[in-house]
C-alpha cells in the first residue's frame, strides 16, 4: 500500500508541471553527488552559507551537475583549511588578513578512490577577523584557471570509467527490472553521460523500463480515477489520466475515463485542456514525456534512499 501511495504521490507531482515546464528541465551530461559540510572550524554560520554557495557555484559553472540526489557512484566535495589570521596596526585600527586553502575532491565512493583533486590558496581583508575571512571566501572565483582544469580532467576521468564499467550497469539494470525494481533500475542508468559509448543503449532501457513501471501501476492509477469521477472531480480525474502512458494495457480504461471527463467539464476548462490533450495524443511529445518523467522517477528514487554519506566521514576515509 505504502509503494501504491509513493507512486500516486509521484504522478500528482507529475501533474503540477506543464509540458513546457518539464521540457525546461535540463539534462546534465555529468551527475554528482555534492556533499558540502554543515559546520567547519573557526566557521561561524555566515562563513559556512558562503562558502557552501561558492562551492555549488563552482560545480554549476564547471557543466556538471551536482545535486544530493545524484547515485551516489561519484562524490565532489570541499575541503578549507585556515591557514594564517594575522592583525596589522596602521595606526587607527587593526586590518586583518586571511589566508585560506580550498580544495576540491571527485570520488568514486564504492571504490573509495579519489579521481582527482585541486588546491588554490585565497586571502581576504577585513576590520575583524569573522570580515577577513568572509572577504577571502568571496575571493574564490569560478574562473579560477585551476579549478576549470581539474574540472575539466575529471570529466574525461569520468567518461573513461564509465565506459569501462557500462555493460556491467546495463546488464545491472536489466536484473533490477526483472526483479520489478523499476526506479532503482532507471535510477541506475539515469547519471551514465551522454559521451559514453553506451548512452543511446542505457536511454533506450530507461524507456522500457518506465513503461514497464507505468503498466505496474496503471490500475491503481484507474482506481484513483474512477474515485475521483465518483465525486464528480473531473478536472482532478483528467490531472491523473494525462499521466498514464498510453502504451499501457490500461489504454481503453483511460480512453473511456477521458471521454467521460470531457462531456462533464465546463467549454472554458476543455478550450484549456485542448492543447494538453493533444499533446497527450502527439508521438513525439509524448517520447519527450517518457524521458522527463523518467528523470523524476529517478530523482524520487535518489530522495527515497536512506542518507548514508556524510562530509565528516569522508574527510576520515
Amino acid at each position: 500500500m505504502k509503494a501504491i501511495f509513493s507512486s500516486l504521490c509521484l504522478f500528482l507531482t507529475l501533474c503540477a508541471y506543464t509540458q513546457d515546464s518539464l521540457l525546461d528541465i535540463q539534462i546534465s551530461k555529468i551527475k554528482l553527488n555534492i556533499i558540502l559540510p554543515e559546520n567547519l572550524d573557526q566557521m561561524n554560520d555566515n562563513h559556512l552559507s558562503r562558502f557552501n554557495t561558492k562551492i555549488t557555484s563552482l560545480v554549476t559553472e564547471s557543466g556538471i551537475s551536482g545535486d544530493e540526489y545524484s547515485s551516489g557512484s561519484f562524490l565532489i566535495y570541499p575541503k578549507l583549511l585556515i591557514n594564517e589570521i594575522s592583525a596589522v596596526e596602521t595606526g587607527i585600527s587593526n586590518v586583518y588578513t586571511a589566508s585560506l586553502d580550498v580544495t576540491l575532491f571527485i570520488k568514486q565512493f564504492e571504490q573509495n578512490t579519489i579521481f582527482s583533486s585541486a588546491s588554490i590558496t585565497v586571502k581576504g581583508f577585513g576590520n575583524s577577523k569573522d570580515l577577513a575571512i568572509s572577504n577571502a571566501i568571496q575571493n574564490i572565483q569560478v574562473s579560477n584557471e585551476k579549478f576549470k582544469s581539474f574540472f575539466t580532467i575529471s570529466k574525461k576521468k569520468i567518461i573513461e570509467y564509465y565506459n569501462t564499467t557500462c555493460n556491467d550497469l546495463i546488464n545491472k539494470s536489466s536484473t533490477l527490472s526483472k526483479q520489478n525494481k523499476y526506479n532503482e533500475a532507471i535510477g541506475l542508468l539515469y547519471n551514465i553521460p551522454t559521451e559514453v559509448n553506451c548512452y543511446n543503449i542505457a536511454q533506450e532501457s530507461i524507456i522500457k523500463y518506465y513503461k514497464l513501471y507505468q503498466e505496474s501501476i496503471c490500475a491503481s492509477l484507474i482506481q484513483k480515477v474512477k474515485t475521483k469521477v465518483a465525486a464528480r472531480d473531473f478536472e482532478g480525474a483528467l490531472n491523473i489520466l494525462m499521466q498514464i502512458d498510453p502504451s499501457t494495457s490500461c489504454k481503453l480504461d483511460t480512453d473511456k475515463l477521458i471521454d467521460i471527463c470531457e462531456k462533464n467539464i465546463s467549454d472554458d476548462v476543455k478550450r484549456q485542456r485542448g492543447l494538453e490533450m493533444s499533446r497527450y495524443k502527439d508521438n513525439v511529445d509524448l517520447e519527450k514525456r517518457r524521458i522527463e518523467s523518467s528523470k523524476l522517477i529517478a530523482i524520487e528514487y535518489f530522495k527515497s534512499r536512506p542518507k548514508t554519506i556524510t562530509y565528516n566521514n569522508l574527510l576520515r576515509y
